[in-house]
């Protein structure tokens, strides 16, 4: 599948609040108000409130499948490798992943 070159603003308006009350459900209001999360060229970019990337969701055309690329710090770029056990899932599954494996 062809990578989109941008995410639709209903699809980006739905996926922030789908987070958002993902973290409030599971208790965690802090990071609900606090991750920075931008939609930029068919990624949504997910950040620490100090802009310290934590991980990518590359949009795949659909609202329930997204690909998880977790920020390297060890060199300083996303995994497009599969280094990561876990490739993709849900917004919900691909943030929890992403904030459980920095334990955010």
């Amino acid at each position: 599948m062809k990578k989109p070159d941008s995410i639709p603003e209903a699809v980006v308006a739905s996926a922030l609040q789908r987070l958002r009350d993902a973290l409030v459900k599971q208790g965690r209001r802090d990071l609900a108000s606090t991750l920075l999360i931008e939609a930029k060229r068919g990624y949504l970019y997910v950040a620490e409130r100090d802009g310290k990337p934590v991980c990518r969701l590359r949009y795949t055309g659909k609202i329930d499948d997204w690909d998880l690329q977790m920020f390297k710090w060890s060199s300083e770029r996303y995994d497009t490798g599969g280094d990561f056990m876990f490739g993709g899932g849900t917004l919900e599954e691909c943030v929890d992943t992403a904030i459980g494996g920095y334990q955010l």
